[in-house]
């Protein structure tokens, strides 16, 4: 995806191969969307393809562009009141991706295109954000503090997580709304990218991470290439060797 300076929100994103996926010859199964409306809402969504799955990146591009092409379409139409109707609007936009991967893989191979999704909006007045799965989102205010607004898994094992593909994938949705007007950094990445980011000790923001991390998105010379070098950098590869996607968004300037 091209650097993308959207509106009053400057964005940086990349998703890249994991070593493992390199040594077992997959693909990377790991897809992104960003979008910006006429209006100024910000849509990002991130997508992680369950590794056992046949077609784990089909699934995962599939809720990216099923969720993001909705989304942008409603908001377009209409914009959202409350918070209320900012969650219920990406939770239609979920039901919408659940319907498409029963399209393309019908019945029981349902499992073939087995993804997580998580899906951020900000609007004027709101920050509201979706998620199924493992992976994270992160939003910073103006005073730099880090906020995560994801829970830790609920599974027993790290490399446990629910799919949108699970038949009781609505009691395992999380949401968070929150004012958007004092936020001026968003980060949302897959699993590949927590532990470098997160303390599963208490569910906190790395704060050096995103320091440096929303820096480098702030810069007007940075680019997406350089985003892509970094995940793919040794550093990184031996502290994880699962596909990485990781989306960056900074205000232009602060509120």
């Amino acid at each position: 995806m091209a650097n993308n300076s959207l509106g009053e929100w400057r964005c940086l994103s990349a998703s890249t191969i994991g070593t493992s996926h390199v040594s077992q010859k997959l693909p990377c199964q790991d897809a992104h969307g960003i979008i910006l409306t006429s209006s100024g809402s910000l849509i990002v969504a991130v997508a992680d393809g369950a590794g056992s799955a046949k077609r784990a990146e089909e699934g995962s591009r599939c809720v990216v562009q099923c969720t993001t092409k909705y989304l942008e379409e409603q908001l377009l139409e209409s914009h959202p009141q409350n918070a209320a109707e900012c969650e219920e609007l990406i939770l239609t936009a979920f039901a919408r991706a659940r319907s498409e991967l029963e399209t393309i893989a019908p019945g029981e191979s349902i499992n073939d295109v087995a993804t997580t999704l998580l899906v951020a909006v900000i609007t004027d007045e709101w920050l509201s954000t979706v998620q199924i799965g493992d992976g994270a989102v992160v939003c910073r205010n103006l005073n730099g503090e880090l906020r995560v607004l994801s829970q830790l898994g609920d599974n027993e094992y790290l490399n446990e997580t629910t799919f949108l593909t699970s038949s009781d994938y609505l009691s395992h949705l999380y949401r968070v709304t929150v004012p958007a007007s004092d936020i001026n950094g968003l980060a949302m990445f897959t699993d590949g990218i927590e532990l470098l980011a997160i303390s599963y000790a208490d569910n906190s923001a790395h704060g050096p991470f995103f320091q440096t991390m929303f820096e480098f998105a702030g810069n007007s010379l940075s680019e997406n290439s350089e985003l892509a070098e970094f995940l793919d950098s040794a550093r990184v590869c031996e502290r994880t060797d699962d596909d990485k996607t990781l989306v960056l968004a900074v205000r232009h300037e602060a509120r």
